[in-house]
C-alpha cells in the first residue's frame, strides 16, 4: 500500500488548477470512524454524542454515510491510518506531549481502518496520511507548502472560524469566507443548505475551496468536485491560523512556527520522518 507524499498531492493539486479540473481529497480520521461504527454496530449512545456535535439530524445519518462513500470513492485522496502502524514511517498516535498512549478502544478502532472503509463499500486506494491538513502547512527547504499553491489564487474557505479567514487575508491571499455555525449549533438545519447552494452556483469561481466543516465538510467537498473545482480539506488547521494552540498529540513532532503561525515547522523528533512525507 502506498501513501502519497505531501509534494505529489500538492504538485497534483498545482496542475489541476492549472488545467481547470475537478480535485478533492477526503480525511475521515478516527472521528469519521467512530460515525461510522456506531452506525455499524448501532452503538446508539455514541451515535447521539456525535449527531449532536455535527448538527446532524438522526434521520439523516444513513444518508450522509452513503454520501460519504459516493464522494470519497471519487476523490482524489483519501486518508489512510495506516501511517501509524507502519514503524518507522509517520509518528505514533499518542495523546498529548507525555506520549500517553490513545485509548484501547480508538486504537482498534483506527487499526481496522481498512476492514471498516471495505464494509461500506470505499474501494479508492489513493491515499494520504490522516494528518495532511498540518503536513502541507510546513516549511522545508526545496519543497513547496499549501501556502505556495494558494499565492496570486482565489479561495474560498467553508469554516466557523472567521479570524483564520481574516488572517489568510493578512498573509497576501484572496481568500472569501463562508461561514458555517460551530459545533452544537445544529449546522445542517442552519448552514448545510446555503452551503450546498452556494456550492452550485460558484464551484468553479474559485481557484481552491477549503473546508474545515466537520463531518458535513466531506459532503461539501464531495459536492465541490462534482461541481468542476478543486478542495483541499483543513480540518483542525483553521484554528491554528485562528490563534489556538495546536493538538497536544502533534507538538513533539511538528508544531506552529514561532515566527509566523501561518506555518508549522517539523520538531526534532519530527525529522526522522521526513522522507515518507
Amino acid at each position: 500500500m502506498y501513501i502519497h507524499t505531501v509534494q505529489e498531492i500538492l504538485n497534483d493539486l498545482n496542475m489541476c488548477i492549472v488545467g481547470r479540473k475537478p480535485f478533492s481529497i477526503i480525511r475521515f480520521g478516527d472521528g469519521g470512524l467512530k460515525f461510522i461504527h456506531a452506525i455499524l454496530t448501532k452503538d446508539k449512545d455514541n451515535l447521539k454524542l456525535i449527531i449532536e456535535k455535527e448538527g446532524l439530524p438522526e434521520k439523516n445519518v444513513k444518508n450522509v454515510l452513503k454520501l460519504w462513500v459516493k464522494y470519497a470513492n471519487q476523490a482524489n485522496y483519501i486518508d489512510s491510518p495506516q501511517v501509524y502502524f507502519d514503524d518507522g514511517v509517520f509518528w505514533p498516535r499518542i495523546k498529548n506531549t507525555t506520549r500517553k498512549p490513545i485509548s484501547i478502544k480508538t486504537y482498534r478502532l483506527l487499526a481496522a481502518w481498512k476492514r471498516i472503509y471495505d464494509s461500506i463499500g470505499i474501494t479508492n486506494e489513493k491515499y494520504c496520511n490522516p494528518e495532511f491538513n498540518y503536513l502541507c502547512m510546513a516549511k522545508r527547504e526545496h519543497y513547496i507548502n499549501l501556502y505556495d499553491v494558494l499565492k496570486d489564487r482565489k479561495v474560498a474557505f467553508i469554516t466557523a472560524c472567521p479570524k483564520a479567514v481574516d488572517f489568510l487575508n493578512t498573509k497576501k491571499l484572496d481568500v472569501d469566507l463562508f461561514k458555517i455555525v460551530k459545533q452544537y449549533d445544529n449546522h445542517y438545519e442552519n448552514s448545510f443548505h446555503k452551503i450546498i447552494k452556494t456550492i452550485k452556483e460558484k464551484a468553479c469561481d474559485y481557484d481552491v475551496w477549503l473546508v474545515s466543516s466537520g463531518e458535513l465538510g466531506r459532503i461539501y467537498s464531495g459536492v465541490i468536485k462534482e461541481m468542476g473545482g478543486r478542495t483541499v480539506d483543513m480540518g483542525f488547521m483553521a484554528e491554528v491560523w485562528a490563534g489556538r494552540n495546536l493538538h497536544p498529540r502533534l507538538k513533539r513532532f511538528i508544531n506552529v512556527d514561532p515566527k509566523d503561525r501561518l506555518y508549522l515547522k517539523f520538531q526534532l523528533e519530527g525529522h526522522r520522518y521526513l522522507k515518507y512525507i
